[in-house]
């Protein structure tokens, strides 16, 4: 997991063409935070490793946490939804641009 963060580091710092965060995050490192989440698993380690892995999220919407990327016209949205005190869902899909 180590190697994502800093995978994250080296992408964020780097970027992609944009001034937001999601810039320089990859569909890859989506999917990588993807992995390391599931349903049911403690809010608490879910939360630590999709900051850990993503930053904070770009929304949120009630309990739905949501990270963006963005390479080139094609945009990706994680969704990870909190159920009291576990994860509810993880879902990753194309979206629309910002």
């Amino acid at each position: 997991m180590h190697w994502i963060a800093t995978t994250v580091a080296v992408v964020g710092l780097l970027g992609c063409g944009g001034d937001t965060e999601q810039a320089g995050r990859t569909l890859e490192i989506l999917e990588q935070a993807q992995l390391s989440v599931h349903g049911f698993q403690p809010w608490d380690v879910a939360e630590a490793a999709l900051n850990e892995t993503l930053g904070k999220p770009d929304s949120t919407e009630g309990e739905a946490w949501m990270w963006t990327s963005k390479e080139g016209e094609a945009c990706h949205t994680l969704t990870v939804t909190r159920i009291g005190t576990a994860v509810g869902s993880v879902a990753l899909e194309p979206s629309d641009c910002p």
